[in-house]
């Protein structure tokens, strides 16, 4: 603890997962959780970090590794399947499509069921290609800042239910992100957050 944290005390909590590495009984992440009596300040009034071991479960490329996998990280070094370490995993239900397109408004009949993604083409219900993008970008909410630019590549729609495999990491001034279908190796979209200023 930075300084005390008491009652009355309004607070922000912000959390994050960060070095994913390969561990000789399977994979490490930390946690960390920062707390904040004024978000102004940048110094948390209180921090920690927790160590989480996954037992049996394997990294790509874990066992080739020749240097600390927290530095390949930031290089954006690719796993065995062209894509970069995944830093994060989502798993996408059948009313994810039905769910954006009440908030956006937007009822594309490709997103909201399988029956009607099949009489346009569509083996099931695809996932709106903003939801992904703004779903990627909400994960760089304090990297990005206020003020940034944005983009986003489309390839190959998210069908739902599905799970996307995310990557996000640092490149240059910008951060890069990409999301791709884990079994197939086939990548949805790719973009970048460039903060200004």
């Amino acid at each position: 603890m930075v300084r005390p944290v008491v009652v009355g005390d309004v607070l922000e909590v912000r959390a994050w997962a960060q070095d994913l590495r390969p561990h000789r009984r399977g994979a490490q992440v930390d946690l960390v959780t920062e707390v904040r009596t004024d978000p102004a300040d940048d110094a948390p009034a209180w921090r920690g970090v927790s160590t989480y071991l996954a037992k049996g479960v394997s990294l790509p490329g874990a066992g080739e590794l020749s240097e600390p996998e927290s530095r390949i990280r930031e290089r954006g070094s690719d796993n065995s399947d062209g894509h970069p370490l995944p830093t994060g995993r989502w798993t996408l239900d059948a009313g994810t499509g039905r769910r954006y397109a009440a908030v956006s408004g937007d009822r594309n009949p490709i997103h909201l069921s399988a029956l009607s993604a099949k009489a346009l083409g569509f083996p099931r219900a695809i996932a709106h290609g903003m939801y992904t993008a703004s779903r990627a970008l909400a994960g760089l909410a304090r990297e990005r800042g206020d003020a940034y630019d944005w983009t986003v590549e489309f390839a190959k729609p998210v069908l739902l239910p599905g799970t996307v495999d995310v990557s996000v990491r640092p490149d240059g001034a910008a951060w890069v992100y990409e999301g791709w279908d884990a079994r197939k190796g086939s990548t949805h979209f790719t973009g970048s957050v460039t903060p200004r200023g």
